[in-house]
């Protein structure tokens, strides 16, 4: 995982508002930012940012609107007070759906590998993988919003090659910049 070089010219931090425990991202200024939802009765929201040459692909902070119970984020919550590691494909689906969501399934996401990582300082759950339908590539972070680990916040990157390989160590480098609120 790259560390963001902060000599990278044209950064700003965003605040991450509602999106606790986040706090900051650094986004080139240069990339355009959109904030959906939450609209109605889904309270679930995100909040996008693309380079503006390159539109087809996103890096997106996300939150699903919902928490889960303490029964499901239970496997989550053990896995992320162990030391970092890599995760076989059986130890993560078993992480099940509640976490996992659209990632769980196995007819939709061709899983690639997921370990655990150090985010700045916080141990969060990294995956890697594509999308059957529609060829996207997929690189990102779930974290609990606390040690329970049932209300779950997702950092994540995504589109097709050409653009994704063209644009992911940079994406790697700005969500490695994430700040969390204390």
């Amino acid at each position: 995982m790259s560390v963001l070089n902060m000599a990278e010219p044209n950064l700003t931090i965003d605040h991450l508002e509602g999106m606790e425990p986040l706090d900051s991202i650094s986004i080139p200024s240069e990339w355009t930012r959109e904030k959906e939802g939450p609209s109605g009765g889904d309270r679930s929201c995100s909040i996008n940012y693309r380079p503006a040459s390159a539109p087809q692909v996103v890096l997106s902070v996300y939150y699903r609107g919902y928490e889960i119970s303490e029964d499901e984020a239970r496997p989550l919550a053990s896995l992320l007070e162990e030391a970092a590691q890599e995760l076989s494909p059986d130890r993560f689906y078993s992480l099940g759906h509640a976490v996992l969501a659209n990632l769980a399934d196995r007819s939709a996401f061709v899983l690639d590998s997921a370990e655990t990582v150090r985010l700045n300082g916080k141990l969060v759950l990294a995956v890697e993988g594509s999308w059957k339908n529609g060829g996207k590539r997929f690189i990102g972070y779930i974290l609990g919003a606390d040690q329970s680990c049932t209300d779950l916040k997702e950092i994540f990157f995504e589109g097709q090659e050409p653009q994704f390989s063209r644009w992911q160590d940079q994406a790697l480098r700005l969500m490695g910049s994430v700040t969390w609120k204390d």
